[in-house]
């Protein structure tokens, strides 16, 4: 027995030094002496700092996918980008996302601040439905840290963070530039087609627009009309509203209407019709952070004047 209770002694002993030196605690055992405990407190630091900067690594990493999904949703919502710009414009929200993480730094357990260079992305797509993330940065990541002993210890470690993401980004603005000209060319029949009815009653004077400007009655009328159509797809939902429409009168003579202009605005939005759950991405909406899926919202106007 009294064996057994000297190696559950020892054992206890062993386990109380382990966690003492791995918390930079001082310890004076067996007559070690001040410069085993500076050595000890040199260590524990050292191993901390290493530590910081692995976590700081990975909170690089996980960042880099936070700012590709963030970039893939505002960029998405932009109007008017050419098909060769698109991945330029990706690549450059990526980066300005990134570099806000990187500006922040990282403190691991409160005391240990690692120092985050600035970062340069480069985005390809080998497919359309995957991208490919670099983010190249302008010098290493560094921690400085100075334990009780009085040695300084700085310790260095490389920055470079990439990722492969399968997201429906380039695919979803691939698709909007197959449909748009269908889409827009919608757009127009329709607005032809709702102006007839109201080019009928201003033949016959049967409207009681009789300014210069726009006439709210007509204007009215003409958003009813507006039916425009959209291309069915078995992998994208497509949709469309009417955001705005006007008729102005741009001329009158004798109290007749002889000049107007009919106007639209059209919000189409595209998205996968079926989203997995993983193509759920956490992403702020402008307002709060939410978790949605990724769409391409952009905008036609068609217009004519008799």
């Amino acid at each position: 027995m009294k064996g057994t209770a000297l190696f559950a002694a020892v054992m206890i002993l062993g386990i109380m030094v382990a966690l003492a030196v791995g918390f930079g605690v001082r310890l004076n055992l067996f007559g070690g002496g001040e410069g085993a405990v500076h050595k000890t407190s040199l260590q524990s630091n050292i191993y901390t700092a290493g530590n910081a900067l692995d976590a700081a690594r990975l909170y690089m990493e996980t960042s880099l996918g936070y700012s590709v999904y963030q970039a893939c949703h505002d960029t998405l919502a932009r109007e008017d980008i050419p098909e060769q710009e698109f991945l330029n414009e990706l690549e450059s929200t990526t980066e300005t996302y990134l570099n806000r993480y990187a500006d922040e730094n990282y403190a691991f357990l409160y005391d240990y601040r690692v120092i985050i260079p600035k970062y340069s992305a480069s985005i390809t797509a080998p497919d359309p439905s995957k991208l490919v993330v670099s983010a190249v940065p302008s010098d290493e990541m560094t921690i400085s840290a100075s334990p009780e002993s009085g040695e300084s210890v700085t310790l260095q470690a490389s920055a470079d963070v990439s990722g492969e993401y399968d997201i429906p980004c380039y695919s979803l603005f691939l698709k909007g530039q197959e449909l748009n000209s269908h889409i827009k060319d919608s757009l127009e029949n329709a607005l032809k087609s709702a102006v007839a009815p109201i080019s009928e009653k201003i033949q016959n004077s049967q409207t009681g627009c009789n300014t210069v400007g726009i006439c709210d009655d007509l204007t009215e009328e003409l958003k009813g009309n507006l039916k425009p159509s959209v291309p069915a797809d078995e992998k994208y939902k497509i949709t469309s509203e009417i955001t705005d429409a006007s008729v102005v009168i741009t001329s009158i003579d004798s109290g007749k209407i002889t000049g107007y202009r009919a106007a639209a605005t059209q919000r189409v939005t595209i998205s996968e019709r079926d989203t997995p759950k993983e193509h759920y991405y956490p992403v702020w909406n402008g307002s709060k952070i939410t978790f949605d899926n990724l769409k391409l919202i952009f905008t036609n106007k068609a217009s004519n004047t008799f």
